[in-house]
């Protein structure tokens, strides 16, 4: 039988400000849950049962929502490399699928990845992804040069500035327990080039994933994260303990959880995310793709489109925000606006021009009446201007 080991580290996926140095990426909520619960419960979705997790500080609410079903380990201050050998070495099974670093992916990729993997009859098996990923959003910038005859990776290299590659690393593989613990070579210190001399030194079969890939590698991600999940919304779902005013407008998919509150005169028009005990001032708008989550709170004449209002946020009323991150407790003061059309970026880029408000660190401040250039970024526990 697979059995399937999660691990995330420091060392390799971040999203700096929203989480503070040190911070475990996993115990992060994403529409009301920690993204390491969402990683795991897609692999469930595909008919993995033996599962073991492994990171530095693991939240009680992980424990609580998978502990039963899940083996989990904290890594504390282990480098990823140790970690890595570690949890390969107290796998139970001979046969592992690696998923290194947090990743969402649509339903099929498992069953897809094993076939490929029993197909080859190989030790070990490597996923792929096109280069047209954004690289900035990858959290492995290893490009890969296949070999389409004989079906083997030719080799891997960085990919450094600029530079692209048809194929990228995903951070997941696929092997043979021992073959494994053979290869990991623990005296390289840097994790990427121990994975490039593990990839290049065994030439392995690949498969190539081209469905919907999220991995975290920056802020930004979260904005594509919670597109992927919010899509999956195909109605409106309103908690029995949420408070809806009559005069409140929803349109099109929608999430309301445990006692959020919606005030009078206000428009949601989905996909969007109301999380527990959230509240929404009168006459503000929620537009497409915003999760707001537990116990934040919108000012009245708010306006928010796409974007990620994390937990104990507060938004003063009469505030502009898109395309924007917000971390844990930050706090917008009246008439705040983030700007995300840059005009000479946007010529510069042309079609591949996305726009971007800011991120804001957890715990930050954003004083009333400012306005936030396009791509801004407060660092946690700031105050500005």
């Amino acid at each position: 039988m697979v059995s399937l080991i999660y691990l995330s580290h420091n060392e390799i996926e971040s999203v700096y400000p929203i989480t503070e140095s040190g911070e475990p990426l996993p115990n992060l909520k994403l529409l009301g849950k920690p993204i390491g619960v969402r990683v795991i419960e897609s692999f469930e979705n595909e008919g993995i049962n033996d599962m073991s997790v492994y990171y530095s500080n693991i939240s009680s609410e992980v424990y609580e929502l998978i502990g039963k079903r899940v083996k989990l380990e904290e890594t504390g201050k282990l480098d990823f490399l140790n970690s890595l050998k570690n949890a390969v070495e107290n796998s139970n099974s001979q046969e592992i699928i690696l998923v290194l670093g947090s990743f969402l992916l649509n339903e099929g990729f498992i069953r897809e990845l094993l076939y490929k993997w029993n197909e080859k009859g190989s030790s070990m098996l490597i996923a792929l992804v096109p280069g047209s990923q954004k690289l900035e959003d990858l959290v492995w910038k290893i490009g890969v040069d296949v070999e389409f005859v004989e079906g083997n990776v030719k080799k891997a290299y960085l990919i450094k500035n600029n530079a692209s590659s048809f194929y990228i690393f995903s951070g997941i593989i696929v092997s043979e327990k021992e073959f494994l613990l053979r290869k990991i070579d623990l005296s390289i210190k840097d994790y990427n080039q121990a994975l490039l001399k593990l990839i290049n030194e065994t030439n392995p079969p690949f498969y190539i994933y081209t469905g919907e890939y999220v991995s975290f590698a920056s802020p930004w991600s979260i904005l594509n994260a919670m597109k992927m999940l919010l899509q999956k919304i195909s109605g409106q779902f309103i908690s029995k303990e949420a408070k809806v005013s009559p005069t409140a407008v929803l349109e099109g998919p929608v999430l309301i959880e445990d006692g959020a509150v919606i005030d009078h005169y206000t428009v949601i028009k989905g996909p969007v995310y109301i999380g527990k005990r959230s509240f929404i001032g009168a006459h503000s708008l929620v537009r497409n793709y915003v999760s707001l989550e537990e116990s934040s709170v919108l000012g009245s004449g708010v306006e928010v489109k796409r974007s990620y209002i994390g937990p104990r946020v507060t938004i003063g009323s009469n505030c502009l925000v898109t395309d924007s991150i917000l971390g844990e407790n930050a706090t917008f003061k009246p008439f705040v606006v983030t700007l995300n059309y840059d005009p000479h970026e946007a010529k510069r880029l042309g079609e591949f021009y996305i726009k971007r408000g800011v991120i804001l660190g957890k715990g930050s401040l954003i004083n009333g009446g400012s306005v936030l250039k396009p791509g801004t970024i407060i660092e946690s526990r700031k105050i500005y201007p």
